[in-house]
């Protein structure tokens, strides 16, 4: 159902909410995904914010650092 809406919404906070939804339950995958609808969509409130989780996610995915950068293989 939040997903439908997303897809609907005129920007991305509904994607962003949703990504925080997804890392509250460990679904760390879905969250990035989540956050790359956000950020693809465009239109948010707070830009450096979905960056920051996106940062997070990359961590707990094992990606990198908290320094930055995306998946490895993108490096």
């Amino acid at each position: 159902m939040i997903e439908m809406l997303a897809r609907k919404s005129a920007g991305g906070d509904v994607y962003l909410n949703l990504a925080r939804a997804y890392l509250e339950n460990c679904e760390w995958g879905r969250a990035r995904s989540a956050i790359e609808e956000a950020l693809e969509k465009g239109g948010l409130t707070d830009a450096a914010e979905a960056l920051r989780l996106r940062r997070k996610v990359d961590v707990l995915l094992g990606y990198g650092t908290t320094g930055g950068g995306g998946p490895a293989e993108d490096r």
